[in-house]
């Protein structure tokens, strides 16, 4: 399925099984790397219009995958990722990609982490809270 067809806006559950049959391609090596990368990002937006967080499990499995695929790495891999993790609020990728960006060579992937960084102000857990702040102020 290409989740890009998919209105912005969807219901919550049917959503959740849209991520499990994703997840699920994945770990079957039915999809390649960087598609699942695009679909996920799909997938993601249309989680961020919830405006509520992904199911805690299915968060961990994504998780997993993507500090799994870190490396090799391209720019448009690490564009991908940060733009899952900061949408998602994926802390342990998040804190995976700070150790990294400790040995990174490439000022590219460093100004990618740092624009990551940047964006989430330390508030990793929360992909709302601007939103929120911006709202109630």
């Amino acid at each position: 399925m290409d989740y890009k067809d998919l209105p912005e806006r969807l219901d919550e559950r049917f959503l959740k099984g849209c991520f499990q049959e994703l997840l699920t391609r994945i770990v079957n090596s039915q999809i390649e790397e960087i598609e699942a990368l695009i679909q996920l990002k799909e997938l993601t937006i249309r989680q961020w219009y919830t405006f509520e967080l992904l199911n805690s499990e299915i968060r961990a499995h994504i998780d997993k995958w993507l500090i799994q695929i870190w490396h090799p790495l391209s720019e448009e891999k690490a564009n991908l990722i940060t733009f899952i993790v900061i949408n998602l609020g994926l802390i342990c990728t998040y804190e995976h990609l700070l150790e990294e960006y400790k040995h990174l060579q490439s000022e590219s992937y460093q100004t990618i982490i740092k624009e990551m960084i940047s964006e989430l102000k330390g508030n990793v857990e929360d992909p709302y809270q601007a939103l929120r702040e911006y709202i109630i102020i």
